[in-house]
This record gives C-alpha cells, structure tokens and sequence, in this order.
C-alpha cells in the first residue's frame, strides 16, 4: 500500500517560516520596549506584545505538526500581531523609523493567513 505524496508540506514550511520572524519580531519589540530603546513601544502594552508572542509560540509547534488547530492559532495570532504590525503603524510620529518592521511584519502576517487559508480548505 503507497500513501498519497504529501501536498500541504511548502504551505506549511511557508507558514512555520512566517511564524518565527513574526515571533522574532514581537520579542525584538518587547526588548526595546524593556530596554527603553527609541522608538520603543509604550510599557502598557508590553504585556499585549508578550501575550500575542506567547500565542505565536503556540501555534508553532500545531503548524508544524501539521494540525488545523495550528493554523487556525495562527491566524489569531497574525491578527494580534497586526495591532503592532501594520501599515497603520507608518501614520505615527515615528513611522518612517519602524517602517521596516511594521511594513515587513504585516507581508509576514499576510502570507501566513493566505497559506492557513490555502490549507484549511484542502
């Protein structure tokens, strides 16, 4: 008996790969704002960015195992992630400094909800 090749494997590389630099970004963005870093995020909504990291760092391992429930964590969490990571973030005093992560993070969060979708309806 052969089993069928497996076609959900690069949606779901796609998806792990967004998931760690979108993670990677939310904790670089807690650290500046620990640190103080200009231009740093407010100290009230660290505890926002740590729990939203906190949602990535669940979905992770559910994407990779290849379960739906991942992707659809995901997806939340890329939701989450888009109140700190998004166009909107270019309107503020700031914007043109964290154009890169807001504009980077928001391609990011775009991508991985297009290959959630793409892999829950199979």
């Amino acid at each position: 008996m052969t089993t069928a090749p497996r076609t959900d494997l690069p949606l779901r590389d796609l998806m792990t790969g967004a998931l760690y630099a979108l993670i990677l970004l939310q904790l670089v963005q807690l650290a500046a704002g620990l640190a103080q870093v200009p231009p740093h995020p407010a100290s009230a909504v660290l505890p926002i960015i740590a729990a939203t990291a906190a949602l990535g760092l669940f979905a992770l391992p559910l994407v990779r195992a290849g379960r739906r429930a991942g992707a659809y964590v995901g997806i939340v969490f890329c939701a989450a992630a888009m109140i700190g990571m998004g166009p909107h973030k270019l309107f503020l005093q700031d914007g043109g400094v964290i154009a890169p992560v807001a504009l980077t993070g928001f391609a990011l969060e775009l991508a991985f909800i297009a290959a959630a979708v793409m892999s829950l309806r199979r």
